[in-house]
C-alpha cells in the first residue's frame, strides 16, 4: 500500500513532539532547579522515551490520525489526540507493571510532565499549524488523490459541486461513471463520463485512480456490493453515498464531505496472516475465558436446572461462514418444550422488513422466559456457552449475528453476504444498534463490518460490548 510522503512527515513530526516533551519534562524535573532537593538524571531514561516513540505512531494510525479528514476537523482531531495520549500513558503504566525495570522510567513528576505536555503541544500544533500547512499543500495541489464518481444522479452531481468548492477536498475528480452505457463521452458540468460502471475497474487503471466515489441510488443492494468488490479487487479506498446504507453513517462514524455523509471501505483484503491471527486471538481468548469463567458456568447451570426442568443448554442449528451449519449453544432461558413458530413468523416478518425494528414484536412479561432466564438474558449471560462454539471455529470473538436455518430460507441474495465471515459472539450492530434497526439495516451494518474488519476493530467491539452487558442491554433478536 502506497503511504503519501506527507504523511509520512506528519509520523515524524508527532515523534519529535513526543520527545522534546520528554526533554522538557526532564529538564523541569531534574535541572530547572524547580524540584528541591535535586536529583541526578538518569540517563537511561531515554530507552523508555525512544521505544514510545515507536509506539505513538501506531496509536495514532490506529485513531486515524495519519487521515486528510481528521486534520481539518479541529474537535475531532484534539479528541483523538486526547484518547492517543491516555491509551499509550496506559500502556506505559502496564509496562511498568509487567516488567518492573529499571530502564523505565520511574518518576511520577516525569511521567505527568511529559504526557502532559506532549498533549498540549501536539493538540495546539496540529489543530492550528499543521491544518494551516494542509490546506497550503491542497491549495498548491501538492495533495491530492485522483478519484471517480459512481453515479451521475443528482446525488452524484451535488457530490461533485461539493468537492469542488471545498478548500478541505483532497480529491481530483477524473470523472463520473454510469450504468448506461449510451451516456458513455457525455458531460457532467466540466467532466466527462468515461465509461459504464461495470468498466470500473478498467476506468481505475486507465486513469490511475486513487479512490472511488459511490453515489449511486437507483440500483439494490446487491448490486451495490458487487460494484464494491470490484473496487475491492483494484485495491483502491471506497466512500459510499447511499440511501440503502443510510443507517451505517447514522450508527458509525461517517465521513463528512461539505453536506453529504458517506462511509469509507477500506481498499485492503484479508489474507492468511489476518485470518491467522484472528484466529489465533478467539483460541486464547476463548480458552482463557472458558477456564476463568468455569465457576459461573457451574452456578449457572444449577440455577437453571433448579429454577425449571430441561436440559442446561439450549441448542440449534445456525449458518456460519460460506454458509456452513453447525450446532451453537447458549444457556436455556425459556421453558422446555415451549413452541418456537411465534419467534419463527417474527423473524419471517423482520427479514421480510414488515416490522421496523425488533422492538416493535417483543412482548414483556413473556410466560416462556423463566425466572433465571429473564436475567441471563439482561445481562447477556445466556451468550457464553458460545464460547465453545469459538474455540472449535465455528465462530469468532467477534463478527455478524448468527442467523438460525429458518431464517435463512426467507433471505434475499444480497443477505447472504452475511456469510463471508464466521458469525461471532458479539459485533459491531450489536453494540451500535441493537434492536433498534430493521433487518435490512442489521445487514448492512454487518457487510459494514466484513468490509472493514481488522484486529483493532474487534479490539473496539469487544471494549465496547462490555458496557452494553453490564448496563443490562441485551439484545431482544
Amino acid at each position: 500500500m502506497k503511504v503519501s510522503k506527507h504523511k509520512l512527515y506528519l509520523v515524524i513530526f508527532d515523534v519529535l513532539i513526543f520527545n522534546i516533551s520528554f526533554v522538557l519534562a526532564y529538564y523541569i524535573n531534574y535541572y530547572s532547579g524547580v524540584r528541591v532537593p535535586q536529583e541526578r538524571f538518569p540517563k537511561y531514561y531515554f530507552i523508555s522515551t525512544a521505544l514510545f516513540s515507536l509506539i505513538i505512531p501506531v496509536f495514532f494510525q490506529l485513531l486515524d490520525l495519519y487521515k486528510y479528514q481528521m486534520i481539518t476537523d479541529r474537535a475531532r482531531q484534539a479528541s483523538a489526540i486526547l484518547k492517543g495520549y491516555i491509551q499509550l500513558l496506559l500502556c506505559f503504566f502496564a509496562l511498568i507493571f509487567l516488567t518492573k525495570s529499571q530502564y523505565i522510567i520511574q518518576s511520577r513528576v516525569t511521567i505527568a510532565l511529559g504526557f502532559s505536555i506532549g498533549f498540549i503541544l501536539t493538540a495546539l500544533l496540529r489543530c492550528f499549524l499543521v491544518r494551516w500547512a494542509y490546506f497550503v499543500l491542497v491549495k498548491r495541489d501538492k495533495i491530492g488523490k485522483r478519484a471517480i464518481i459512481l453515479g451521475t444522479g443528482e446525488e452524484a452531481q451535488r457530490l461533485q459541486l461539493e468537492l469542488d468548492s471545498s478548500k478541505e477536498s483532497y480529491f481530483q475528480i477524473v470523472g463520473f461513471c454510469d450504468s448506461d452505457p449510451s451516456r458513455v463521452g457525455a458531460k457532467i458540468g466540466n467532466y466527462l463520463i468515461l465509461g459504464t460502471t461495470n468498466q470500473v475497474e478498467e476506468m481505475i487503471k486507465r486513469y490511475q485512480v486513487e479512490e472511488i466515489l459511490i453515489a449511486i441510488h437507483e440500483q439494490d443492494h446487491l448490486s451495490i456490493l458487487q460494484i464494491i468488490e470490484k473496487c475491492k479487487e483494484a485495491g483502491v479506498v471506497i466512500h459510499v453515498i447511499s440511501d440503502l446504507y443510510k443507517v451505517v453513517t447514522d450508527k458509525l462514524e461517517a465521513e463528512i464531505f461539505g453536506n453529504l455523509r458517506t462511509f469509507r471501505i477500506a481498499s485492503t483484503s484479508d489474507g492468511i496472516v489476518k485470518d491467522s491471527l484472528k484466529r489465533a486471538v478467539d483460541v486464547v481468548g476463548s480458552a482463557l475465558l472458558l477456564i476463568l469463567l468455569s465457576a459461573v458456568f457451574a452456578i449457572l447451570s444449577i440455577l437453571i436446572k433448579l429454577d425449571s426442568r430441561g436440559p442446561v443448554f439450549y441448542t440449534r442449528k445456525v449458518v456460519g461462514k460460506d454458509g456452513n451449519v453447525f450446532t451453537f449453544y447458549k444457556f436455556r432461558t425459556m421453558l422446555a418444550g415451549n413452541d418456537d413458530s411465534i419467534h419463527k413468523s417474527f423473524m419471517k416478518e423482520f427479514i421480510q422488513g414488515h416490522l421496523k425494528t425488533a422492538d416493535a414484536f417483543y412482548v414483556n412479561n413473556d410466560p416462556r422466559i423463566t425466572r433465571v432466564g429473564k436475567y441471563l438474558r439482561k445481562y447477556s449471560l445466556d451468550e457464553f456457552p458460545q464460547l465453545i462454539n469459538v474455540f472449535l471455529g465455528d465462530m469468532s470473538l467477534v463478527g455478524p449475528r448468527p442467523a438460525n436455518t429458518d431464517e435463512v430460507q426467507h433471505y434475499r441474495e444480497w443477505h447472504k453476504k452475511r456469510f463471508g465471515t464466521k458469525p461471532g459472539m458479539t459485533g459491531l450492530w450489536q453494540v451500535r444498534a441493537r434492536s433498534e434497526v430493521k433487518y435490512d439495516d442489521m445487514v448492512a451494518i454487518d457487510l459494514y463490518y466484513i468490509q472493514n474488519r481488522s484486529l483493532w476493530l474487534d479490539f473496539e467491539i469487544l471494549l465496547k460490548t462490555i458496557p452494553v452487558v453490564l448496563l443490562g442491554k441485551g439484545s431482544r433478536v
